[in-house]
């Protein structure tokens, strides 16, 4: 199984996806093995901020 998420936080103002900005949108990839392990990849965007407000935009 194989579960993808978007990453839809911090991105800046003007940068052209700022309006999908939101909160509880990490993004990830999770893998689950033949062996029942999970792994896992967490990634970000050069332009997404770390630091976030209450809503996901950048901090």
């Amino acid at each position: 199984m194989v579960a993808l998420d978007a990453y839809n936080q911090g991105n800046p103002f003007g940068g052209g996806h700022d309006a999908e900005n939101a909160i509880w949108q990490d993004g990830a990839t999770i893998i689950e093995t033949a062996q029942d392990e999970f792994l896992g990849f967490l990634n970000k965007f050069k332009t997404r901020s770390f630091k976030t407000d209450d809503l996901g935009r950048p901090a």
